[in-house]
């Protein structure tokens, strides 16, 4: 059975895009939890398919992305486990947020 995991730089990007979703549209709580609901059903995927996703090598050995608008999900397969590295907008500069 495949698990996931998700990386403490994962849950930081999460919490960092659920704040600014709150905080730019006067407190929309609702909007910011659908955008939870949206990434762990994404996250739920990749125990059935965990190497559906683009293969990423600049972003460091075996990296996979796969979109969830307006983010990228960012993971590695180990095993049978699927670490979430990374959840980016993709609308910034992956490169350089990617190992900040």
């Amino acid at each position: 059975m495949i698990r996931v995991i998700v990386m403490p730089s994962a849950i930081r990007d999460i919490d960092v895009t659920t704040e600014y979703i709150t905080e730019s549209n006067d407190a929309d709580i609702v909007r910011a939890l659908q955008y939870r609901d949206r990434l762990i059903k994404r996250f739920d995927r990749l125990t059935v398919f965990p190497n559906r996703g683009r293969l990423r090598p600049e972003f460091g050995e075996g990296v996979r992305s796969l979109p969830a608008q307006p983010s990228v999900i960012f993971y590695r397969v180990v095993g049978d486990v699927v670490q979430i590295l990374r959840v980016l907008d993709g609308r910034r500069d992956l490169q350089v947020v990617f190992f900040e």
